[in-house]
């Protein structure tokens, strides 16, 4: 109790580590706590992440992400920039400071990406996985909370907390042991067996999955759930779900997610190549349904749409014009009113929400009793006002005639 008290009271003072002025406090993690902090000589904003647990087992882990991400130097990768441990005690790593928001974020809250965009996510994410696989490390936790999108676009890997390394040994994760989220772990995860690349592609997979349908390939209400789904079932295609998904970048994330490693993609530069393929039969900018469950107003409306509402025209009185029949191309015509002239014009599609002039057509204007009895329409849909009834007049005392006298 009075470690904690003591631990509280040492972040509120804290301002500093070691040269790094501390700017604010972004949030905890599983290790410690992340601050915003800010470089004094090169003048720049840096995010440092320290590690405040007293577990050995952590601290090896920190030792180890602050070793494997440091060595990698990839755009798509957080980039390391100093390692240190504070007076007392305390190990800190430095890395760049990153914009923009996570990609579990932009999901859960239904971001509008077009299905373009997504693919070029997974492509990103597929180019900073292979340069770490290339380097012999292992991320072992690919989800979209360690997936951060930046605002200029740049996707970023985070996160190498639990990596592993295939080139030097380690004792700090030995077979038998399950690490990294449920819904994310690939099956040979599971049953504790060796790990390779193979393992982050099934992870790459489900995450693709998750962006594309808007929802994870295995869940449960318990872990056990899960992980019985991951081993046993296999999810709906994600077509399923989204008709605009191609069929061949459904068949990727198929394969990327089969259940035995033989039959998954060898490396992320497979997985890659038939991203880039699919890609080019995707257009730019085509909206999905998954990511964002409401369309936005924008794709409800016709491209030549000016006043940008929907509501449909009244039906004016008056015979059709001559020459103006329905058409084949435009079988559903609604009449409208001119607003140039008192005529009907026959509008359909996106010329139906022109503004237009309603009422009757008439040059006659209305009158003022007229248009206080029948008050326009509000556009919402609020009650209208009760009228104010007329209070009675007091009765009156009816004057007597005067009395005349005849003369």
């Amino acid at each position: 109790m009075i470690a904690n008290a003591w631990y509280a009271l040492f972040q509120l003072m804290l301002t500093q580590v070691g040269k790094y002025e501390i700017v604010e406090k972004i949030g905890v993690g599983g290790f410690g706590t992340v601050y915003k902090g800010r470089d004094p000589f090169i003048k720049r904003l840096v995010a440092i992440k320290t590690c405040q647990s007293e577990e050995e087992e952590i601290k090896k882990r920190f030792f180890r992400e602050a070793e494997f991400a440091g060595n990698l130097h990839h755009p798509n990768v957080t980039t390391i920039y100093d390692f240190g441990v504070t007076e007392d005690g305390t190990p800190y790593i430095v890395q760049e400071f990153l914009t923009g928001e996570d990609l579990d974020k932009l999901i859960k809250k239904h971001a509008p990406l077009s299905l373009h965009r997504k693919v070029r996510i997974l492509v990103d994410v597929c180019e900073g996985l292979g340069y770490a696989h290339a380097a012999g490390i292992i991320h072992r936790d690919i989800k979209p909370s360690n997936i951060r999108i930046l605002d200029d676009g740049t996707v970023k890997i985070m996160d190498f907390g639990i990596a592993k390394s295939l080139v030097s040994p380690s004792t700090l994760t030995q077979t038998g042991i399950t690490l990294g989220t449920a819904s994310y772990l690939a099956p040979e995860q599971i049953r504790g067996e060796t790990l390779d690349a193979r393992t982050d592609i099934f992870s790459l997979g489900v995450v693709a999955y998750e962006i594309l349908t808007g929802q994870k390939p295995f869940t449960g209400d318990h872990i056990s759930t899960v992980l019985y789904k991951i081993m046993n079932e296999t999810p709906p295609r994600t077509a399923e779900f989204d008709p605009a998904v191609p069929a061949a970048l459904d068949q990727i994330v198929h394969r990327a997610l089969e259940k035995d490693r033989g039959q998954r993609y060898a490396s992320c530069s497979e997985v890659k190549r038939d991203l880039a393929a699919a890609l080019k039969q995707i257009p730019d900018e085509v909206p999905t349904l998954p990511t964002s469950r409401r369309p936005p107003r924008s794709w409800s409306r016709s491209p030549t749409s000016t006043c940008g509402g929907t509501r449909p025209a009244s039906r004016p009185r008056g015979p059709r014009p001559k020459g103006a029949t329905p058409s084949a191309s435009s079988p559903r015509l609604r009449p409208c009113w001119s607003s140039s002239e008192s005529a009907v014009i026959w509008l359909s599609g996106a010329e139906r929400r022109q503004p237009v002039r309603r009422g009757r057509p008439s040059s006659r204007p209305r009158s003022r009793c007229r248009q206080r009895r029948h008050p326009p329409r509000p556009l919402r849909s609020w009650p209208r006002p009760r009228r104010r009834r007329r209070r009675p007049r007091p009765n009156r005392r009816p004057r007597r005639p005067a009395i005349r006298t005849r003369p």
